[in-house]
């Protein structure tokens, strides 16, 4: 049975789009209700059994928070003989699977597909700056070694469903109809796995081309159009229409920014805030302040559950909020809030994962070798070293600095080159005492307890040098040994079952890609910092949207429209988040034109 919630009236359109067969297109602005819709459609096409037993409607979006969220509220509104037809997914997931099970046609060789995850995929592309030289690079990885990149999912799979229209039936026997949330995000490869997919399938798509940010990965904004060109779908928009955050003019704020209309209006549920210039904290003091205000504000409201999300424009200004309200500070007199103290405020980061897992992966290493006799040992350790270095930065590489330091120790296992310089001998020589120590360390068969022992003994052994600095850096921020997680999971299995942790490289390598495709990641409630490109489809009591004095600007360029153009619908996703309230922070004496 489907159970409509109370918030979504069925009003003339929707009761339309109920009633309408054939391929959709939805429009609709931030909590305008598409999700919720299309799950009614679903159920009510499973309710009235027009798809066969056994098959399912598959519903896509990109983000796996965003997917955990449409779990729940599928629960929520559909029986669970209903909701036991809809299966949700992300595109990655979805693609995956296609790959999983017949990409082996693609290739001329017998060996399975090996997922390359993103740190490790990091390090094998460092140093290759062109972009085509990278593409190429991918491409060689997966046909010569079986090494699938992530960016390569939708291309291949594309590439496999032209080649074959028995594998596009089966495909739509499975799922005869598709629902695409967030589809003005798709980048050509994901649109062309559409296009064939709906060859024999119902495709329904969710979109708000105004929430589109995604270019730089492919994304167009002709996507909607190539969508009607080739289905040529009934036509749905709620634009003005919104639930999230019902009552307030959030929505209203963000569809004025996109048009620059908004000069001289009051917002009653959007507030602007010019911060003066400060030494040396510059707008951070205004933030914290302001933050510990609006979370006294909402426990006064008595409102459970709630969250805050910081949004900033960069990683750099992430980093800089995070570590400035996670400490205390002294105010003295003269300034504008009065002297006093500022406590630390606990808070979830939404870190970049390249550098912690590849931490991660070496630990895993040390694991093993503090338990076990590795015969390899120190080139193991070299190599998962050579790996953090080259891949920490994620798709930026190493500093020229660390790519020299990297490549000799590369031609040291490789070729036996010997060490000339102190820094050279100096990272050597943490290697010796890490893997001297790993083995004097007793080893207890807690999980927690012994990665923690194996981490501190790298801490022990920097010996000043930069990039084990850097690996002990990324290892604090690891969230992986709680218990009940995947991971301590895995490695207390291995010791229960061996007395050692052999084999703990491949247990981080196998937890982190679980991770990766986990459905059951939930928003952390509280406080959070982000940027803003990783709040898209996520949502949050209130938001702050903080743009600093002199980096993490809204506006990189304002001379160029596309970036102009670009900073507006950013800066609108950031606002929308919001459903109580959004406070946006912008330096007072250098106000951009966004505002």
């Amino acid at each position: 049975m489907v159970q409509n919630p109370d918030e979504i009236v069925l009003d003339e359109e929707r009761t339309r789009l109920m009633s309408t067969a054939g391929h959709l297109l939805v429009m609709g602005g931030p909590g305008s209700g598409k999700t919720t819709i299309a799950l009614l459609k679903a159920g009510n096409i499973i309710e009235q059994e027009q798809i066969q037993p056994g098959q399912k409607i598959l519903f896509l979006s990109f983000a796996r928070t965003t997917i955990t969220r449409v779990e729940e509220r599928a629960q929520h509104m559909l029986a669970p003989k209903i909701k036991a037809g809809i299966q949700i997914d992300t595109y990655h997931g979805f693609l995956w699977s296609l790959l999983r099970t017949h990409g082996y046609l693609l290739l001329e060789r017998a060996n399975p597909i090996q997922l390359l995850a993103p740190p490790e995929a990091a390090a094998a592309l460092a140093g290759i700056s062109e972009e085509a030289n990278r593409q190429s690079e991918k491409e060689r990885l997966f046909f010569e070694e079986g090494f699938l990149h992530f960016d390569l999912f939708a291309p291949l799979a594309a590439q496999m469903l032209k080649r074959s229209e028995a594998i596009r039936r089966i495909c739509s026997d499975a799922y005869p109809v598709l629902i695409l949330d967030e589809f003005q995000d798709t980048n050509d490869a994901e649109w062309e796995v559409i296009r064939l997919l709906g060859e024999h399938s119902t495709v329904l798509a969710l979109a708000d081309p105004e929430q589109r940010i995604y270019e730089f990965r492919g994304a167009s904004p002709e996507r909607q159009a190539h969508f009607q060109d080739r289905f040529n779908p009934s036509l749905f928009d709620f634009e003005n229409q919104n639930n999230r955050s019902n009552g307030t003019d959030i929505v209203q704020f963000g569809n004025d920014l996109l048009v620059g209309a908004n000069r001289g209006q009051k917002y009653d549920d959007v507030s602007l805030h010019l911060y003066p210039f400060r030494k040396p904290t510059s707008g951070l003091l205004d933030i914290k302040v302001h933050l510990l205000r609006r979370m006294q504000d909402i426990r006064k409201a008595g409102i459970k559950d709630w969250s805050v999300a910081i949004l900033v424009p960069s990683k750099q200004l992430m980093l800089s909020v995070s570590a400035y309200i996670g400490s205390e500070q002294t105010i003295g007199a003269g300034q504008p809030i009065g002297a006093g103290q500022l406590p630390s405020i606990e808070h979830h980061v939404a870190l970049e994962t390249a550098g912690p897992s590849l931490a991660a992966l070496l630990i895993g290493v040390l694991l093993e070798i503090a338990s076990s006799d590795v015969a390899d040992a120190r080139i193991r350790m070299i190599r998962a070293v050579i790996g953090h270095i080259k891949g920490n930065r994620g798709e930026k590489g190493p500093t020229q600095a660390s790519a020299k330091v990297a490549k000799f120790l590369e031609e040291h296992i490789e070729n036996e080159r010997k060490a000339r310089g102190s820094n050279q001998k100096a990272i050597l020589a943490s290697v010796d005492d890490v893997l001297k120590a790993c083995d004097a360390i007793q080893l207890t068969g807690d999980p927690a307890t012994d990665w923690l022992n194996v981490r501190s003994v790298i801490e022990d052994h920097q010996y000043g040098i930069r990039e084990i600095k850097q690996i002990v850096e990324d290892s604090k921020y690891l969230r992986l040994m709680h218990r009940g997680t995947v991971l301590s999971g895995r490695l207390g299995e291995l010791w229960r079952g061996r007395g050692t942790y052999e084999g703990a490289e491949q247990a981080v390598r196998d937890s982190l890609m679980e991770e990766h495709f986990s459905m059951s990641k939930s928003e952390p409630r509280g406080v959070l910092v982000m940027t803003m490109h990783k709040s898209k489809a996520k949502q949050f009591t209130e938001t702050i949207v903080f743009e600093g004095e002199f980096q993490g600007r809204y506006v990189r360029d304002p001379s160029d429209p596309h970036v102009v153009a670009q900073a507006r619908y950013l800066l609108r996703v950031a606002v929308t988040r919001a459903e109580r309230h959004s406070s946006v922070f912008t330096p007072a004496r250098d106000r951009r034109i966004l505002l």
